[in-house]
């Protein structure tokens, strides 16, 4: 049984410790009228969150999968002799997850193999967009997922598309590299009515990512529009095999650098400084955006990291090669945004991320840092993002 328990699941084992006839079935149908999962005050900042499974006769085990469960496939517990299972955890106020039940998951789990499923008794959801491409790509373990809004959240105020802000132009390109011998989808924004004003340059890998999941044009429309940052470009770049290009790796460097910058800043007369040139990604694409700026700083001198992955999987102690790369770094530092997510408890990830805040600052890089309230997940950096452009880009 769970050693945090909210005050409703205590209150249900007490009733049912007494013998109270009929005590689940009232909690079944309260539930069913309030909805789950069961959200109780704690404190100012975070409150008590209980999942509730109600299982059949054949019902085993239950599992809860959800980031604000740290990413991870959670055991439930059942109340002895009910059909009621539960797990309880602690989330910010201010925080969201997406989440999944599963219902006698194998012992030794793959993810194709489980049968995940959605909250019955709650009726938000998200839906991941299709891309025309790739239909059967999806960046979530399902298609659509069950949706919780803890109490302070709001999603971020640059998300929304305003009637008094102009929309900028995303142009697709399909773009051929002879350093990586392949071809890809880039997508080129232009800020709308400022083509003769001073600029700067945004590039975003995973590009279909931040182009249409994130809403990052939207984004930039309305920080534009409202004088928050000075007129951007944005280059999206679509990945072909993230896990090696993104993985410090010299030759998608040299792509990015070399071929694809030239490209567009001859079509489109787009900033050359490094100083306005920024370069942003999560997770291996936060790797990949540290290593570019260190690798080529006359390129890069600005770098946004969302939960950037700098560690080694197995081992939350050991330094992946970007660290000796910074030790040795001798240039010009750049100005460097790092976040990472309170749900990301993982210790590879969280270790890795306070080593490289603390080395970049040693090293005198510009360091911005915040914890934000979420996890690895594009639907968490979305509501980041805004406010990481702002500090990066902003006048």
């Amino acid at each position: 049984m769970d050693t945090l328990i909210s005050a409703r699941i205590a209150e249900l084992l007490q009733k049912l410790s007494t013998g109270s006839l009929g005590a689940l079935e009232r909690f079944w149908q309260d539930v069913e009228k309030t909805g789950t999962p069961l959200v109780e005050e704690l404190d100012e900042h975070e409150c008590l969150v209980t999942f509730l499974w109600r299982g059949q006769e054949d019902t085993k085990a239950v599992s809860v999968f959800g980031e604000i469960l740290a990413g991870a496939l959670t055991p439930m517990s059942q109340i002895e002799g009910t059909d009621a299972w539960y797990k309880t955890c602690v989330a910010p106020r201010d925080s969201c997850s997406l989440y999944l039940f599963a219902v006698n998951p194998p012992e030794h789990r793959r993810w194709p193999e489980i049968d995940l499923r959605l909250d019955p008794l709650n009726p938000k959801i998200y839906t991941c967009p299709t891309d025309k491409d790739y239909p059967d790509r999806c960046f979530l373990l399902r298609r659509t997922e069950s949706l919780l809004e803890l109490p302070d959240y709001s999603p971020s105020q640059w998300l929304n598309r305003r009637p008094d802000v102009s929309k900028g132009d995303l142009v697709e390109h399909q773009f051929t590299s002879a350093v990586l011998g392949n071809t890809r989808r880039i997508w080129v924004y232009t800020p709308a009515g400022h083509s003769d004003q001073p600029h700067k340059l945004a590039v975003f890998t995973d590009g279909w990512e931040y182009a249409h999941l994130m809403q990052t044009t939207t984004i930039l429309d309305n920080l534009i529009g409202e004088g928050k940052i000075a007129p951007t470009y944005a280059v999206f770049v679509d990945s072909v095999d993230r896990m090696s290009e993104l993985n410090c790796n010299a030759a998608y460097l040299q792509f990015l650098t070399e071929e694809l910058l030239a490209f567009v800043r001859s079509r489109h007369g787009m900033a050359t400084s490094a100083e306005d040139t920024l370069i942003a990604g999560y997770s291996m694409g936060g790797l990949n955006a540290l290593f570019a700026a260190v690798t080529r700083p006359d390129v890069f001198g600005r770098v946004l990291s969302q939960s950037g992955w700098f560690g080694v999987a197995d081992d939350a102690e050991a330094e992946g090669a970007i660290f000796p790369l910074i030790r040795e770094y001798s240039g010009a530092p750049a100005r460097v945004y790092l976040e990472l997510g309170c749900f990301e408890t993982w210790d590879p990830i969280r270790v890795s991320s306070r080593k490289m805040r603390a080395l970049l600052q040693q090293k005198r890089f510009d360091v911005s840092y915040r914890d934000f309230p979420g996890g690895h997940v594009f639907t968490d950096w979305r509501d980041s993002l805004g406010a990481a452009l702002l500090t990066m880009l902003g006048r």
